[in-house]
């Protein structure tokens, strides 16, 4: 450590008083081994810059200190007076700013239509319309019907993603309520039964069918809005049934 003799100037951080009386010969030492850490992050002190101890205090460059923390001074030499000021957000952090709430402000405005959208249809949600549980997933895909209304046919995909038991549909306890009328699945057509539907499903196994009616309007157009009740059977050791309830609208 080297002794030598320093001149205390108003550029040193540490003063803790400011004075116009004429400058005081002090002893001081420079600290060759001294780390300056910021926020946790060491922060190394150009050549030609280290540390004055003096009276066991550490002083540095009133500039030096303020660029480690992100702020610009100025001197005044006329009145030896030093200025620090935090620096403001520079224009790109600015504009970045401001894309980022216009862009906030857009999503606000697309969730508010959405809600308008779903208050509109008393909360019916248009096909596909898909439910996840008890490690099964199934898919409303669509209701097609025949002009005589004589074969009716609500399409699914099954897939059974994690259940170990087995999955089924109960498919002739499915039912259709719509316009105040309530329509139930029906095997009166032998034809229009796929013998899948009444397959257990085992794990990592999907079924791509559907369900058949026979009595439903003549033409799907007089759906609209409908619920959907499906019967699903879980663990065919032990069987158990749950009912899925889906508010959908036919477009």
């Amino acid at each position: 450590m080297k002794k030598i003799l320093a001149i205390t100037l108003g550029l040193l951080v540490g003063l803790s008083t400011f004075s116009y009386a004429a400058p005081k010969v002090v002893e001081a030492y420079l600290q060759n081994d001294f780390l300056i850490k910021v926020n946790g992050e060491f922060k190394y002190h150009p050549e030609g810059l280290k540390p004055l101890v003096y009276q066991n205090r550490t002083y540095l460059p009133a500039s030096y200190i303020a660029q480690l923390l992100g702020a610009n001074t100025t001197f005044d030499s006329a009145t030896k007076t030093v200025s620090i000021t935090s620096e403001e957000l520079n224009n790109l952090d600015k504009t970045k700013l401001e894309e980022y709430e216009n862009k906030i402000k857009e999503l606000e405005n697309e969730i508010k239509i959405l809600k308008e959208s779903n208050s509109s249809n008393s909360g019916y949600t248009k096909m596909p319309v898909r439910v996840t549980q008890d490690g099964y997933k199934l898919t409303l895909e669509g209701l097609s019907i025949r002009d005589d209304g004589n074969d009716g046919r609500l399409y699914f995909t099954l897939e059974n993603e994690d259940a170990d038991t087995g999955i089924k549909i109960d498919a002739m306890s499915t039912t259709i309520e719509t316009n105040e009328q309530k329509y139930t699945a029906s095997s009166q057509f032998q034809e229009n039964i796929d013998l899948n539907l009444f397959k257990w499903i085992r794990r990592d196994e999907e079924l791509k069918s559907y369900i058949p009616f026979s009595d439903l309007p003549d033409e799907d157009k007089d759906i609209k809005e409908m619920t959907v009740t499906i019967v699903m059977e879980i663990n065919e050791t032990y069987p158990k049934t749950e009912k899925l309830v889906f508010k959908v609208i036919n477009d």
